[in-house]
């Protein structure tokens, strides 16, 4: 969670930007794929909700606004957008994870043993790799010499 230092009661710090700007996740019915740097991990009004910039996703909507105001927006690599993670499959997903890539895949719904249906998500997570002084990833292995001339030693 965002934790605000300084003095004065949390209460009394507000974030800058507006979180509601970016629109939640809406789980459907049908299958859906989202793939996103986990930026931040907040409390909500109903429990913890993870920010989270979109690189890849499928057949994903959000929802903006509450009431009579709220909007349906299709989700597009590039956006930001806020996931709540009250469903039992999403509970792991917690302040460890600011920083890494995560992938939510909704398989629609499930049975369990006692006849209860249940929405049948997997969630998985990858260190963000730094990128290299060209931009690129270097995974991880260092350039080596172009030359045994060039090697001081």
């Amino acid at each position: 969670m965002t934790k605000h230092q300084g003095g004065g009661t949390q209460g009394d710090w507000k974030p800058l930007g507006n979180r509601n700007r970016a629109p939640f996740v809406k789980w459907g019915d049908d299958k859906a794929m989202l793939v996103g740097l986990c930026r931040e991990v907040w409390e909500g009004d109903y429990g913890l909700v993870a920010r989270i910039s979109v690189r890849e996703c499928e057949n994903l909507v959000g929802i903006r606004g509450k009431g009579d105001d709220q909007v349906r927006l299709v989700i597009q690599p590039g956006d930001t957008v806020n996931v709540g993670l009250n469903l039992a499959a999403l509970k792991d997903i917690s302040e460890k994870q600011v920083g890494q890539l995560i992938k939510i895949e909704s398989r629609g719904w499930a049975e369990g043993k006692s006849g209860d249906k249940y929405r049948n998500i997997e969630v998985s997570v990858r260190e963000e790799e730094a990128p290299n002084e060209e931009g690129g990833s270097s995974g991880g292995i260092a350039d080596e010499p172009e030359g045994d001339d060039d090697v001081p030693f």
